[in-house]
């Protein structure tokens, strides 16, 4: 059975609206005996492309701080600058969550983590719920996914659908150990971008039948740590001098820092920017790469080109680097751009930026409403369809509230707007480990768009406000979660996440 939508919670002193899932008309054929909408929502006109081929492309751990067309002031990402130039780019997307396990699901279902589960390493995507791979194959898609990162891969259920995945961070003959882990000298596998490309054009050349649309799902592991992109991007920011903790951009050394085990002075945290640069330089002619895949085949221009990532990355903004921990917007914030094949003709969606508040859970719907096909009965996402395409007013966007949350247990929590960010934060003892009282972040990011002036403490009648609504949309989805499924993972896939810094204590089960 579905599940029915939550009632909106009124937000009238935090000057804002929460999106509202609408159920819609059903027929039962989807798979699992779940129901599926007839339709789309009552008096729109969906913007249609037709059975076009779509190609997904996730960069992991991208901070939307340092791209270059999103304001960015240096040359790291030449070629995702130059395919903005014919996109619609949001210049103010988010994740609901600063992590890959719960990023992901949310991405493929547009559904909120609390409300699909795959909050932690011992949990997956349930298989009653939808993803973007099911919902096209079952309308005729050949439907192929490359996973870099285990946290985005079979074990949690993000490939649901998919006709065939490949999982790029295992060993085999063809991908051989090319990295140690300095922590645990596990030998292992670390996949890089340069191996999507000939894989792509593997798979486009080898379909049964080519006429069929196609989705393609790549989820590239770079700009993610290790920082150990090859020459000469490895080099292309970093000041050859520089011999301190962080020159290896290993792991070990990054997550020793959050622990306050490997203090970072200001030479430190420049390298480690320099070294996430060059990692993301190399992302971005991995990705130069892809694209010249389907442009040798004559493709490019049919399809419909998503490119986003799962969260953002942190680099000392608020004494912390990496992700997981906090909802700030380093660890949030993401690119996201979609380019419309060239048969649109008109120019209307070339060199579009967007304003408005938009999230990876809005992919689902998009897609579903550009595919005229149709959606989930429930998600948490909104089409973007409409407001690209000019039919819809943006200020049905303006009032928008995201909801975040961490990867804690319990989770802080976060709802953020055009104008504010309010934070719900569980507090625990440092010793102890003991969950003190939980508190209030504020911040009003008209006049403080670096989250750098907590109001929590100070009596803005906001603070509570947002305070009461949090929890009241938190009790809501615990009301009407459906339950957790289970994830088993290999002893590869434990060692090689704990190589990329998951270092927490859940135990692997499973072969």
């Amino acid at each position: 059975m579905a599940r029915p939508p939550l009632p909106v919670a009124p937000l009238a002193l935090f000057g804002l609206t929460l999106l509202a899932a609408c159920g819609q008309p059903e027929t039962p054929d989807g798979p699992g005996g779940q129901s599926v909408p007839a339709g789309q929502a009552k008096g729109v006109t969906p913007v249609t492309l037709g059975r076009v081929p779509v190609v997904l492309i996730i960069f992991d751990a991208l901070d939307a701080e340092h791209v270059g067309h999103l304001g960015y002031d240096r040359d790291t990402t030449p070629n995702l600058d130059a395919f903005a130039k014919e996109a619609i780019t949001f210049e103010r997307a988010f994740s609901p969550a600063p992590y890959t396990l719960a990023g992901i699901a949310s991405l493929v279902t547009g559904l909120l983590p609390d409300r699909h589960g795959t909050v932690s390493k011992t949990r997956r995507l349930r298989d009653d719920e939808w993803t973007l791979a099911e919902l096209l194959g079952r309308i005729g898609y050949d439907t192929f996914a490359i996973v870099a990162n285990p946290n985005g891969g079979e074990a949690f259920g993000a490939m649901q659908g998919f006709d065939s995945h490949l999982p790029i961070y295992t060993t085999s003959e063809e991908r051989p150990v090319n990295y140690t882990d300095p922590g645990s000298g596990t030998e292992l596998h670390i996949p890089h971008v340069e191996e999507f490309a000939p894989l792509l054009g593997s798979f486009l050349d080898g379909r049964e039948d080519p006429t069929k649309p196609f989705l393609f799902h790549g989820h590239v592991l770079e700009p993610h740590s290790p920082y150990i992109a090859p020459e000469p991007f490895r080099s292309k920011f970093l000041d050859p001098a520089y011999d301190g903790p962080f020159a290896q951009g290993d792991n070990q050394t990054l997550v020793a820092s959050i622990h306050g085990q490997v203090p970072a002075g200001p030479a430190d945290v420049q390298a480690v920017i320099d070294l996430y640069d060059g990692n993301l330089s190399y992302a971005d002619h991995g990705f130069r790469l892809m694209m010249d895949e389907l442009k040798e085949r004559g493709i490019y221009e049919d399809c419909l080109i998503i490119v986003t990532a799962d969260h953002g990355e942190a680099m000392f903004q608020h004494g912390q680097w990496g992700h997981n921990d906090t909802l700030f917007d380093e660890m949030v914030q993401v690119p996201l751009m979609v380019r419309f094949p060239g048969k649109l003709g008109d120019g209307r969606a070339r060199g579009v930026r967007r304003d408005e508040l938009a999230s990876i859970m809005d992919i689902v719907p998009s897609v579903c409403q550009w595919l005229d096909i149709a959606p989930p009965e429930l998600v948490d996402g909104r089409s973007l369809a409409e407001l690209i395409a000019g039919q819809a007013d943006s200020a049905s966007f303006e009032d928008r509230a995201l909801r975040l949350r961490d990867h804690g247990e319990p989770p802080s929590l976060a709802l953020r707007t055009e104008a504010a960010k309010a934070i719900l934060q569980r507090v625990f003892d440092a010793e102890t480990s003991e969950r003190l009282a939980d508190r209030m972040a504020f911040f009003d990011l008209a006049v403080d768009p670096g989250e750098l002036h907590d109001l929590g403490d100070t009596g803005d009648p906001r603070v509570a406000a947002a305070k009461a609504i949090i929890e009241a949309e938190m009790k809501r989805l615990m009301d009407a979660f459906k339950g957790y499924a289970d994830a088993t993972y290999s002893a590869e896939e434990a060692a090689l996440m704990g190589a990329l810094g998951y270092t927490d204590e859940e135990t692997p089960s499973g072969d």
